[in-house]
């Protein structure tokens, strides 16, 4: 799962690639991951992207209805 905190986009394209940085957009990838950096070697690899999804991580509000719940792409610490 990621969420996107590009604010470039402004946007969706219909390409999960591009839409999945979007900033506030929820995404969910399945397969492949090595082109990120991971070590997850697969013949599949899907991005599923959320449009207006709400995310909260152990109570913090993280994006509410595809929108970025805090200023700067990394919140806080607390």
């Amino acid at each position: 799962m990621g969420i996107g905190v590009n604010p470039g986009i402004k946007r969706t394209t219909g390409l999960a690639t591009i839409d999945e940085c979007k900033a506030g957009m929820v995404f969910v990838a399945f397969g492949e991951n090595r082109y990120m950096g991971g070590k997850n070697e697969s013949t599949l690899n899907i991005d599923l992207v959320c449009p207006g999804a709400t995310v909260l991580c152990d109570s913090e509000l993280l994006v509410r209805n595809g929108r970025l719940a805090f200023d700067s792409p990394i919140p806080p610490s607390q």
